[in-house]
């Protein structure tokens, strides 16, 4: 073989080996591993079963998967990157019993999952916690991968992941079909630590009674120590049912919860502590309590900062009075008893002394902020305790006037000593207590703990109580540790100061917030402490049977600044067009219109006590109330606080505000919109648009009867109700027998639609004839009229009268009928509205000239019979005659 040839074989050779062996260098890496086959994916899965095998490796999904009739139960654990490059793994059926369930099990902070689409369902049995589509448990990233299908858990399920770890990030990724669970539900996560952005949720999460109950076997000792109340669902979210992370950028389609049930209950988010912002909700939201267009509750961020207090310097100078009495009781033991039994009695109330500061140490292990009269009770002890031995002091200096000097220097001692304790009581309130602060009004853009920013509902909300368009209410979950929510600084004492925050800001409502009993507002349902900022409702807001309704808050404790509202607002008691009952409000406007029978004003229905001390708590707040002006504060306008302006002040004083200066009216027709109207403020509606058409139905557009459309002020939308066709209606005018004179057929829409006048008059009759009835009729909301049937009158023959039928233009014109039983069954166009019955020839005279002729004849015939029989006697008498 030539050198030439030797060349060409090498050459060849080394391709042939690249070729196959290509998997090496995909994306530069030379441990890519391919997954080519149904196979390659179920031995990839054993494999993943040893934690180290994914680790550093690429896998490369280059065909879609079918796992139906497939025996699978996710892949353990993975630590490596899986490119799905956009195929499908479908038929993913999970139901064996266990936890932490998905396609992938655990996926590790090391982990990426990109581009890949999952089809099944995950429903497992036995605890059934940590359920998802893509994975059970995420600490790495998931990028750009959806899920479709059902997934159901008892706790922490998600449509993509059941929890999302501290490390976790979920971005880009759509979740469609169904969530369902018991507690921390949501859309894209069950239960979020990490970050969550950019992504989309279609699956409708706990949407139905069944989903919302809880059994006996759903509950564990650690959701009943975790959740508000594990006999019902909790925690429920489009995008995650609880998140103490970040949820970005994100948007929720679907349909959230079930009226009357459920916690906590948010369209973006059920229980959150952490950052939501720029997201969306476009679905309908429903529960029992704490119910938000985007947050069900917000827990504030709490931090308390602990010093030393005066406890602690008080039980270090006890312990010295102490020792100095000890030694002081050493030094007399030679002296006289009295002088012994006094120090005795000293002794006992320094005891005393001390176990009080030792039971409060103890009790300020676990501080309770909220009640700060355990050591006050206790202080008074050590008092009362320091005043005895003040008291025996003076009759033991009596005692001991001939003591040694070293006596008296111990005595001296102790004096100084109770001084020093004594000035530390004296300035006790200096380290002792402290206060907790709501610094919400101070927050800036670097503060994301505890907030929602910039995030917009568009999605009906409705709940029982404390229900809101953005958020259902700011308040603490009600479990049974809620210490696990404070960032605690330095060691623990009777010395603290806190400080509390949670923020709503620049967010927007324009869905309708309803709520059954109580605390409803366009944001926010119950404000117990935080800042609303920034924010705007065009929402209706409330019910005629809630208590407590506004356009911004329900009832609210905390600040309210520079929020805008234009919308209805109803309720019973304490209705407001910023708050049903608020405390701090500022630079706010609202054009509203109010309904409720007490506590009604254009900015508090009624005042509550700031939550923080506030100098001055209601400045700069202007309203324009639709109607009859209800003052600005429960029935009293209050200058430069809360004061009433005219239409054209208020629209001149927001000129900038777009929403206020327009109006937008739809109408809506089998859940298409039909037409979308756009006016200016307070002028007409003139042009309505038709009723689109529906086979068998009538429509009308509901409410609109009701509305005002000459003076146009808030947005409307009115939606086409239908309904059916009635066939056949009656007259309410009845003959001797009950029989209804008239009746109609056609298309009508109310079954009490015919009412009949009588016509004396009937234009057009001839000579033999004569009217015996006419009625006009007319047919409310008759669609189309298509036959009459008139009941004859008595004595009468249908063979002896004509039909006659007045048209639109009033001419009466003759109508063809046919005979059923006493009716004449006769045809009727749209626009004809009277009949008439009409006797014609003999039938035409009146009955006495009949009876009269008819006596002439009969009289007539009997004469002429009687001569008749007259002649022919006279005939027979003859022929005898001329027999004879």
């Amino acid at each position: 073989m030539n050198k030439f040839a030797k060349w060409i074989c090498i050459v060849l050779c080394l391709c042939l080996l690249i070729s196959n062996t290509s998997w090496l260098f995909v994306y530069g890496q030379t441990d890519a591993i391919t997954i080519a086959s149904l196979e390659d994916f179920l031995a990839f899965a054993e494999n993943c079963r040893l934690d180290s095998f994914s680790a550093g490796k690429t896998f490369q999904l280059i065909v879609d998967l079918d796992l139906t009739n497939i025996e699978f139960d996710g892949v353990p654990i993975f630590c490596g990157t899986f490119e799905g490059n956009g195929h499908t793994i479908s038929g993913l059926n999970i139901s064996s019993h266990g936890s932490t369930k998905g396609l992938f099990r655990y996926v590790e902070a090391t982990a990426t999952i990109r581009d890949l689409r999952v089809k099944g369902t995950v429903n497992p049995a036995g605890d059934r916690s940590q359920v998802g589509g893509i994975a059970g448990n995420n600490a790495g990233i998931i990028e750009n991968c959806s899920f479709t299908g059902s997934v159901n858990g008892a706790e922490q399920a998600g449509g993509m992941v059941g929890y999302n770890g501290a490390t976790g990030l979920i971005r880009g990724c759509v979740s469609e079909g169904n969530v369902s669970g018991k507690h921390f539900v949501g859309g894209i996560a069950g239960s979020n630590d990490g970050v969550i952005e950019n992504s989309t949720n279609h699956a409708k999460v706990n949407t139905t009674s069944q989903q919302n109950n809880v059994g006996m076997s759903d509950i564990s000792l650690d959701n009943l120590l975790q959740v508000e109340s594990a006999a019902t669902t909790t925690d429920i979210g489009g995008i995650a049912g609880a998140s103490g992370g970040v949820i970005l950028n994100c948007t929720n389609f679907a349909d959230v919860g079930y009226k009357h049930m459920g916690y906590n209950v948010g369209g973006i988010v059920g229980l959150q502590s952490g950052y939501v912002a720029n997201c969306k909700n476009l679905g309908a939201v429903s529960g029992r309590k704490e119910v938000g267009g985007i947050v069900g509750q917000q827990e504030p961020e709490v931090v308390l900062q602990y010093d030393t207090d005066t406890l602690q310097i008080l039980k270090a100078q006890l312990a010295d009075l102490g020792k100095l009495v000890n030694e002081a009781a050493g030094n007399a033991q030679a002296h006289s008893t009295k002088i012994q039994n006094l120090l005795n009695k000293i002794d006992r109330y320094t005891k005393k002394a001390e176990k009080a500061a030792d039971d409060l140490e103890e009790a300020a292990k676990q501080p309770k902020f909220e009640d700060l009269q355990l050591y006050a009770e206790a202080l008074k002890t050590i008092h009362d305790s320091l005043k005895g031995i003040s008291d025996t002091m003076h009759d033991l200096q009596d005692a001991i006037k001939d003591m040694t000097s070293d006596m008296e220097a111990y005595l001296q001692a102790i004096s100084d000593k109770m001084d020093q304790i004594q000035l530390t009581l004296d300035d006790s309130d200096a380290n002792l207590g402290g206060q907790i602060l709501d610094i919400s009004d101070a927050d800036t853009e670097d503060n994301r703990n505890s907030k929602v920013q910039d995030c917009r509902n568009e999605g009906s909300i409705f709940g029982d109580s404390n229900v809101g368009g953005i958020l259902g209410a700011v308040s603490f979950e009600n479990d049974l540790d809620p210490e696990e929510d404070i960032t605690i600084l330095g060691d623990v004492s009777l010395n603290a100061v806190g400080s509390l925050r949670s923020v709503v800001r620049g967010c927007a409502n324009v869905g309708t917030v309803a709520a059954k009993y109580q605390r409803v507002g366009g944001i926010v349902g119950w404000l117990t402490m935080g800042l609303v900022r920034d924010c705007t409702n065009t929402g209706m807001v409330g019910a005629d049977t809630v208590e407590f309704a506004g356009g911004i808050a329900g009832d609210a404790y905390g600040y309210i600044r520079n929020c805008k509202v234009k919308c209805a607002i109803y309720g019973e008691r304490n209705v407001g067009g910023i708050a049903g009952c608020g405390a701090v409000a500022s630079d706010c406007f609202a054009m509203v219109e109010l309904s409720g029978t007490e506590g009604l004003g254009g900015i508090f229905g009624k005042s509550n006590e700031p939550a923080s001390q506030v100098d001055d708590p209601v400045v700069h707040n202007f309203y324009y109330t639709h109607g009859a002006d209800v003052g600005g504060i429960d029935g009293i306008s209050y200058d430069g606080k809360a004061k009433g302006l005219t239409l054209q002040i208020f629209l001149l004083s927001q000129d900038e505000v777009a929403f206020f200066h327009q109006v937008t009216v739809s109408f809506v027709a089998n859940g298409d919109i039909v037409q979308t109207i756009t006016l200016k403020t307070g002028t007409e509606l003139k042009d309505i648009p038709d009723v689109p058409q529906k086979d068998g139905h009538v429509g009308i557009w509901a409410d609109l009867a009701q509305a005002d459309m000459q003076r146009v002020v808030f947005d409307h939308t009115f939606v086409a109700e239908y309904t059916p066709f009635i066939s056949v209606v009656q007259s309410a005018n009845n003959d001797d027998h009950n029989k209804p004179i008239l009746l109609l057929q056609g298309n009508f829409s109310n079954a009490n639609a015919l009412t009949l006048t009588g016509v004396t008059a009937v234009g057009g009759l001839h000579g033999d004839q004569k009217l015996l009835e006419a009625w006009e009729f007319t047919a409310v909301n008759c669609v189309t009229l298509q036959a009459g049937r008139l009941l004859l009158p008595q004595g009468v023959r249908s063979e002896d009268v004509v039909l006659l039928v007045r048209d639109a233009d009033g001419n009466w014109q003759q109508r063809s009928y046919r005979v059923d039983e006493s009716y004449l069954v006769f045809s009727l166009q749209d626009g004809e509205n009277a009949v008439a019955i009409v006797a014609q020839g003999s039938a035409a005279i009146p009955t006495w000239q009949v009876l009269l002729a008819a006596g002439i004849t009969v009289a007539a015939v009997v004469c002429a019979f009687a001569i008749i029989l007259k002649n022919r006697k006279k005939k027979a008498k003859l022929a005898v005659e001329q027999a004879q």
